[in-house]
């Protein structure tokens, strides 16, 4: 189990989407993983800055997969205060917690053309 990270939210009931917190990737990302599994060392990881999975070579999201994150990632997120959607809020969550920024204006790369 892992303590340091900020919870974006789940998709449906499979997947949970987090920022690590102090994450130890130099490149700004994101992770999934399966939301039954408590192993946070096996998430996936994707990176905020281009289209590309980090350190993941051998798991990818399939294409339905891919199409629920996209349809996530593009929602308002759960917060009652913030009126961002779960992307935005991604960018926020990254800033917050790691030291190398990313532009909070950074537009969502094209992550369907990494689905399987």
């Amino acid at each position: 189990m892992i303590d340091n990270i900020a919870r974006i939210g789940f998709i449906g009931g499979e997947y949970e989407v987090f920022v690590k917190t102090d994450d130890e990737e130099s490149n700004p990302n994101f992770h999934i993983k399966k939301k039954a599994s408590q192993d946070y060392s096996h998430s996936l990881s994707l990176a905020i800055e281009d289209c590309r999975y980090l350190n993941n070579q051998d798991r990818k999201l399939d294409k339905e997969s891919m199409i629920k994150l996209v349809r996530f990632l593009n929602r308002k997120c759960f917060s009652k205060v913030l009126n961002c959607s779960n992307w935005q809020l991604i960018l926020i969550m990254w800033d917050f917690n790691n030291p190398n920024s990313v532009d909070q204006h950074s537009p969502m790369p094209d992550y369907m053309s990494l689905a399987e």
